[in-house]
């Protein structure tokens, strides 16, 4: 996993503004939301230009997963 202060844009140091780790986590969330980049189904006309590739889809998942994982380890004080 990357660095878990990259990955969420915040200065490593020893005391955190947690609300500032929540914001920048939805933030970051937002914008690399699967749905944002899917065009919804139930649409009546699709627009394929917003479907993502698999692999693209897998790459956003992971990101997805490593922003998770950082921004877990970042608010719990034992583990940062």
């Amino acid at each position: 996993m990357p660095d878990a202060f990259d990955l969420l844009g915040i200065e490593p140091r020893f005391t955190i503004d947690s609300a500032d780790v929540e914001r920048r986590h939805r933030e970051l969330l937002t914008q690399l939301h699967p749905d944002r980049h899917n065009a919804p189904e139930c649409l009546p006309v699709p627009v394929p230009d917003l479907k993502l590739e698999p692999e693209a889809r897998e790459s956003l998942l992971t990101q997805l997963g490593d922003i998770n994982n950082a921004y877990r380890l970042i608010s719990d004080p034992i583990h940062r």
